[in-house]
């Protein structure tokens, strides 16, 4: 399932150029956030979409907003409490409440 999504993400990211003049180099990026070097741009950004092992980002998590077609919604764990962090909705209106995601400890955690 996680390879399915990982794909429908990137299709989304190919096929929707609205993100692109957002895209940045992200500070917190790493080669194990990556899996592998860290993207300069956008074209090697959509090259480590599809590495097996590249963590969710801003991008991607829009991007399996707009794919699943239901609202995705982050929270973090900061100085033990969660907190929101942000909101990621479908472009189609839907009736299904969001998916929450938690991230806690740099992992993330889904809970259906």
């Amino acid at each position: 399932m996680a390879l399915s999504l990982r794909s429908k993400c990137t299709t989304q990211l190919k096929q929707n150029k609205s993100w692109k003049e957002a895209c940045f180099q992200d500070p917190e990026a790493t080669e194990v956030t990556e899996d592998g070097p860290v993207p300069t741009d956008v074209n090697s950004f959509l090259l480590a979409c599809y590495r097996k092992n590249k963590w969710f980002d801003s991008f991607t998590c829009w991007a399996a907003a707009q794919a699943l077609e239901n609202s995705i919604v982050v929270f973090k764990f900061v100085h033990g409490q969660w907190v929101f962090l942000q909101r990621f909705d479908s472009a189609k209106p839907t009736t299904r409440g969001p998916i929450p995601l938690f991230i806690r400890r740099a992992f993330h955690y889904h809970r259906p």
